[in-house]
């Protein structure tokens, strides 16, 4: 930095590059553009696989694993819970559970429902969830599980969803089948 000042003083300080010549090709310059790299949603992945290899694992948990045909089938069905339930594109949905199959169609079914995911671990403090959701502006959550611990305010004016902890489908009884999912690219 100082051989640049020195080397053209009269140049704006914002103008001098703080990295090193030799650091340059590991480090880019704050000043260049670095192109925004493309990836796919994972939800599009997930229905890639679906496809392509149907029986394949995707899940595993001990002695136990959910293909990728099941896993696209429940997350579908919690998407379309979801929207059921007056889910909107951009609407915070808390996700919370104990890990199992249930969680991962939590996590899928909120993103293919077009909700923006809130992840929520059961172990955390209550009033540490409850400025969590209230930061956040959660309006749903989608517990994993028939039954969650009584959180007092934290859960307080939040639409509870409940999902079957073996990812099979939503533990909700209202019919969802007419839900469209929405394009989320």
């Amino acid at each position: 930095l100082v051989e640049q000042i020195v080397a053209d003083p009269d140049q704006p300080i914002g103008s001098y590059s703080l990295v090193t010549k030799s650091a340059r090709r590991f480090v880019p310059d704050l000043g260049d553009d670095i192109p925004e790299p493309h990836y796919e949603p994972v939800t599009r992945l997930i229905n890639d696989w679906a496809v392509r290899d149907p029986g394949r694992a995707a899940v595993r948990q001990a002695d136990r694993d959910r293909s990728y045909r099941e896993l696209q089938a429940s997350s579908e069905a919690v998407a379309k819970r979801l929207l059921a339930q007056g889910v909107r594109r951009g609407d915070v949905i808390a996700v919370c559970g104990e890990p199992n199959f249930g969680l991962f169609s939590a996590m899928i079914g909120t993103m293919l429902s077009g909700g923006v995911m809130l992840p929520l671990a059961p172990a955390l403090p209550a009033e540490r969830k409850r400025i969590m959701l209230e930061e956040a502006g959660a309006k749903y959550l989608a517990y994993v599980g028939s039954t969650h611990a009584d959180e007092g305010s934290s859960f307080q004016n939040l639409n509870i969803i409940h999902i079957d902890p073996d990812g099979e489908q939503s533990m909700d009884s209202s019919p969802a089948d007419s839900n469209e999912l929405p394009d989320i690219s």
